[in-house]
């Protein structure tokens, strides 16, 4: 089944960011597509949008297939329920402090993987340390991103992927097994979403 990058395409404060993660058995179909979309809305919605400010948006998805060391062709995907918009009103910690959410294979690589979240409250911190309930929201958010989706028959879950490089000819990826949330405030350095 393929492989794919999922963007989920974001805008906090009027910018643009984007969580970048890897699904397999992504099948290339319209309506599987919207079926994992909304699945991925709908878990957002009980979970995500809850803890982010008011100034925060998850606009659509981007789906990314991969063949070989190529990205054959991206589709943008929007929610059939329209975007979701962050419920917390409190005031908002700048763009680049993060919760990190660690995910992990136990094998060959690549066997790591970080989940960046920007768009927390400052109440949902205290002394640069997360509260133990934020963290278990978002270890429960990935939880249901490594559980996966059910698209067209298949489960759809994330993935831990290796890009291609001199090294490595080839994009690879491996399951999440393990998932752990730090406890400290993070910084998140800038990538490209693809």
């Amino acid at each position: 089944m393929p492989l794919a990058i999922v963007t989920a395409n974001q805008t906090l404060f009027d910018k643009y960011q984007a969580n970048v993660l890897a699904f397999d058995n992504m099948e290339e179909d319209s309506q599987w597509l919207q079926e994992f979309a909304d699945g991925f809305r709908d878990v957002a919605n009980d979970l995500w949008d809850n803890e982010m400010v008011t100034n925060w948006f998850l606009d659509d998805l981007t789906v990314s297939f991969i063949s070989g060391a190529q990205i054959s062709y991206s589709v943008r995907v929007p929610f059939s329920q329209g975007n979701l918009q962050g419920n917390n009103p409190g005031g908002g910690l700048p763009a680049g402090s993060s919760l990190l959410v660690s995910t992990s294979y136990v094998g060959p690589g690549p066997n790591r993987g970080r989940v960046y979240f920007s768009g927390l409250p400052e109440t949902v911190q205290g002394d640069g340390v997360w509260t133990v309930a934020v963290r278990n929201v978002f270890s429960q958010l990935v939880v249901a991103w490594r559980d996966g989706f059910n698209i067209g028959g298949v489960t759809a879950s994330l993935q831990i992927l290796r890009r291609p490089s001199d090294k490595f000819p080839a994009y690879v990826a491996n399951p999440v097994q393990s998932i752990s949330v730090e406890r400290a405030v993070r910084s998140q350095r800038r990538r490209n979403p693809d």
